[in-house]
């Protein structure tokens, strides 16, 4: 599979005008994304990387508006929206955003001042029954959602038609690159499919474990690339990529192979807590 079927990063585009663009990429994709737009940029445009001259620290949940309010920070935005303000005297991006489905924002500001205002918010949060939360707890409240992860769900080998991201491409637009792969791939049908899993009893499925159509785990169809303990549903849950022919044949009976033991799982809709308002 050519590398510009897939996703190089899925990352936010801020407008500050048509010429001034603010883009916060996967930290980790930040130099990879810098060599892709450089290469497709006019020569009107440059790109500044300032991965290294910023941080961003993520306020989730429903009490997380009266967290910024009691610092000063704005919340009145909409969803997807974003703010310039300051915090102590310093100038601060108040992004309404988030990746655990909950009410969220993002605030990004200059490292220098990263660990002021860190703890200027966990002052605050802490009596309400706020936490410090870190990538693992993320990582299974946006499972939960069925949000994708970089790297696991989407990534330069998975195509968005594949992840059932169609929605996010620009078809209409006369090119882009790998158009006219991505068009023939909708049109013909994706090779293979995100799904999403659940585990019926006890068991955890992991990313990169094997899904297959039998118990006896004997005809594999797919890989799991998300896959945790969701608290909230009490059992095990996953994103799993599976072969879109196996998808005909059975569309709702899977079988994952944890380290030999044949977990049973049914296919399910997501996301797979119900959303919160925004």
């Amino acid at each position: 599979m050519q590398r510009q079927w897939g996703v190089i990063d899925d990352f936010i585009i801020y407008r500050y005008s048509d010429d001034d663009l603010f883009i916060i990429p996967n930290a980790t994709n930040a130099d990879s994304v810098e060599q892709a737009l450089t290469g497709l940029l006019p020569k009107n445009l440059t790109i500044q990387n300032q991965h290294l001259d910023f941080g961003i620290i993520a306020i989730q949940g429903p009490k997380s508006p009266l967290v910024l309010e009691q610092l000063g920070i704005p919340t009145e935005l909409a969803y997807m929206s974003f703010v310039n303000s300051e915090f102590h005297g310093v100038q601060i991006m108040v992004c309404r955003t988030g990746y655990t489905g909950e009410v969220g924002f993002e605030i990004v500001v200059p490292s220098e001042n990263l660990v002021e205002l860190w703890r200027a918010l966990l002052d605050v949060a802490q009596p309400m029954g706020g936490l410090p939360a870190g990538l693992g707890a993320r990582d299974i409240l946006r499972t939960e959602m069925g949000y994708p992860l970089h790297g696991q769900d989407i990534a330069p080998e998975i195509t968005p038609v594949e992840a059932l991201l169609s929605w996010s491409i620009g078809w209409a637009k006369p090119e882009f690159q790998g158009r006219n792969s991505l068009i023939a791939m909708r049109e013909k049908g994706a090779p293979r499919k995100r799904v999403a899993i659940r585990v019926i009893g006890r068991g955890i499925p992991r990313a990169h474990m094997g899904v297959f159509s039998d118990q006896e785990l004997t005809i594999r169809v797919g890989e799991i690339t998300s896959g945790t303990y969701s608290p909230t549903l009490k059992g095990g849950i996953a994103l799993a990529l599976v072969d879109s022919a196996a998808l005909e044949f059975n569309p709702t009976d899977f079988y994952v192979d944890a380290r030999g033991k044949s977990l049973i799982c049914e296919r399910t809709s997501l996301p797979f807590v119900p959303v919160s308002p925004r």
